[in-house]
């Protein structure tokens, strides 16, 4: 989570008006990539590109839901279940795989 905190503060007016935004919500759900997803050299060349890493930073934030894990398990029981992020149009797309007793989520945005 280190990464995705200095990817913040390294974007500026951008990083400025992301925590802004979190400041101002009632409640959030922020999907934080690990330390060794800003290790791929594509994350890499969008780093100084304050207008793709908007984008990016507001599809890993849902403001005004909190998203748990069971309430994700539950509302994909039927279909792919969706939550609307901040970066306008953009959806967060999840799944839930089970067998037996375990379950595996995983989550695309786009």
């Amino acid at each position: 989570m280190s990464r995705f905190v200095e990817a913040i503060a390294d974007t500026g007016d951008v990083g400025k008006d992301f925590l802004r935004t979190i400041e101002r919500a009632r409640t959030i759900t922020l999907f934080a990539p690990s330390n060794a997803a800003w290790n791929d050299g594509n994350i890499k060349s969008l780093l100084g590109k304050s207008e793709r890493m908007q984008e990016i930073l507001f599809l890993h934030l849902v403001v005004d839901e909190r998203l748990t894990k069971d309430q994700i398990i539950k509302n994909s029981k039927r279909q792919v279940y969706q939550a609307p992020t901040m970066n306008r149009g953009k959806n967060l797309y999840f799944n839930v795989a089970t067998s037996g007793d375990s379950s595996v989520l995983t989550v695309e945005g786009g």
